[in-house]
């Protein structure tokens, strides 16, 4: 004589085949709904918009739409396993209980990350510094609750949007790079200045494409913050955004091998004078 399954274990078998039935039809349907916004977000773009702030704007929406999704799916799988989220959620408030499941710091990383995409503080490809965590480069990624930011070596981090309050974005302007050349006592300063100005206007020719406007020749400053009598001469050029930290090591290397062939060495040290 066969023996009754137990109607518990029946139940139990039940459950498990509509979470994965809907766990099936939830993939088909996350997919479809991810590749509809993908194809369809491009032509939201508005003829003013840049090509980085819709970018960014697709990202977060591309973000919000996964985690709404998810969150879809998770109150679905607890309904079918008997839980009452939908009491719990009256009862207590949609905050209440976020902030009972120790959510708090993720809906402040939400909240801060819609503020800095309205904003506008900064878009993917731009290159940013936050002064608070001691770190500079180019926007990746923003999400709804992180962001992706690539430094300089390669480094990726990832930041909560909530730990962003004090954003420095270089690449809302043209920037400045300040060629420092170190000189000596000894240094012929109307042969060097000839030669300088000589080799300004090549390198306007050579990066026209990467400069914003003319070039200036400041002259000798202090150099080491006037702490001591050594002394830099110092040319201005003005970069166009996101090419200052590549652009600013081929105009020392293209100065240094100028100034070699002409015989105007520089001082190995501030204290070599």
């Amino acid at each position: 004589m066969v023996a009754q399954i137990p109607e518990q274990v029946i139940h139990i078998c039940l459950i498990f085949l509509q979470i994965l039935l809907f766990s099936i039809i939830f993939y088909f349907i996350k997919k479809l709904a991810l590749h509809f916004l993908e194809s369809h977000l491009p032509k939201l773009k508005g003829r003013h918009q840049s090509t980085n702030r819709a970018r960014t704007l697709n990202t977060v929406i591309l973000n919000a739409a996964t985690y709404f999704l998810y969150f879809v799916y998770i109150y679905v799988v607890l309904s079918l396993m008997g839980v009452p989220v939908g009491t719990l959620i009256a009862g207590a408030g949609v905050v209440g209980v976020a902030i009972g499941l120790g959510a708090k710091e993720l809906i402040t990383d939400v909240i801060n990350g819609f503020f800095i995409l309205f904003e506008n503080q900064f878009e993917v490809n731009d290159w940013v510094s936050l002064p608070n965590h001691s770190l500079a480069g180019s926007i990746v990624k923003v999400g709804i609750r992180t962001t992706t930011i690539k430094a300089a070596n390669g480094d990726l981090y990832y930041i909560p949007n909530s730990k962003i309050s004090i954003v420095n974005n270089q690449s809302r302007q043209v920037r400045t790079v300040n060629i420092d050349l170190p000189m000596n006592h000894q240094l012929p300063l109307q042969e060097f200045e000839t030669v300088l100005k000589n080799k300004v206007r090549v390198l306007e020719e050579k990066y026209a494409s990467l400069l914003a406007g003319p070039s200036e020749l400041i002259g000798p400053i202090r150099s080491n913050g006037g702490l001591d009598q050594a002394f830099a001469y110092r040319i201005a050029f003005q970069v166009v955004n996101g090419e200052h930290y590549r652009l600013e090591a081929k105009l020392y290397r293209e100065f240094f091998l100028d100034l070699q062939q002409n015989d105007l060495l520089l001082p190995n040290s501030i204290y070599n004078k």
